[in-house]
Parts: C-alpha cells; structure tokens; sequence
C-alpha cells in the first residue's frame, strides 16, 4: 500500500466558545485535569482522537479513578454544549509537524453544521473550518 498526505478538516469552535457555552463544565473538566499529573488539555485530545474508547486510553496514561472523573466531565461538557446548542462536541489533535497546517495540537471541533442547520446558522460566525494533513 502507498504511503502520502491526505486532506482532511473540521467544523472548529474556539476554546473561549466552549467556555463561554458551557462554563462551569468546562471549569470542571480543567480542574478534573489539573488534578493528575502530567495531564493536560492535549492529553485528553490524543486519547479522545478517535472517540472510540477514550476511557480505555485514559487508563493508560493515569488511574483508573482519575480517568473516570476526566472521562466524565468530558462527557458533561460535551452533553452540556449538545443541550444548548444542538451541535456535537468533541476534542481532537492534530500534530502539523511544520506543513503549516491550521491546526496543530488540542482543538475543539463541532458536528451538525455541514450544511447549516438551524444551528449551524445561529453559530455561523463563530465556527471556522480549518484543513490540514495526515500522513498514511
């Protein structure tokens, strides 16, 4: 199989948007983070990447209890955000590895918006889509 980049994208919501959103369960997952050692926002975004089993990989980088309050309140903020703004919420990372990609690193990204429901077009002007790529 060849290797190469490939294009890819997202729906991309500030930090200070999800904040703003969904305050105090974002404060709860910055403090359920800042709890454990060497865990951060960009830990939490290379275990929620694939979104298949981030409690899994969260166990892999800290205790069992620790990664169930940072799996949790990851949960309540995506939950909150979805409740009052009807898009979908999910962290994801990205390493541009200098190809100037316009993301690099932890970034919030939302669903719904492909073709501007009526959420998307409410939110409009505070989601961007940013490219870049991968190699595989």
């Amino acid at each position: 199989m060849g290797m190469g980049n490939y294009a890819a994208f997202a729906e991309v919501v500030s930090k200070g948007f999800v904040e703003k959103i969904s305050p105090e369960k974002f404060q709860n997952l910055i403090e359920a983070l800042d709890e454990v050692e060497n865990m951060s926002m960009e830990e939490l975004a290379i275990c929620a990447q694939y979104q298949e089993d981030i409690f899994g990989e969260l166990i892999t980088k800290c205790s069992e209890e620790d990664a169930k309050k940072i799996y949790d309140a990851y949960n309540d903020l995506c939950m909150d955000f979805a409740e009052k703004t009807d898009l979908s919420l999910y962290l994801m990372y990205h390493n541009a590895e200098d190809r100037g990609d316009e993301v690099n690193g932890a970034f919030w990204c939302v669903e719904g918006v492909y073709t501007y429901t009526p959420a998307g077009e409410k939110y409009k002007n505070e989601i961007g889509r940013k490219f870049w790529t991968n190699f595989g």
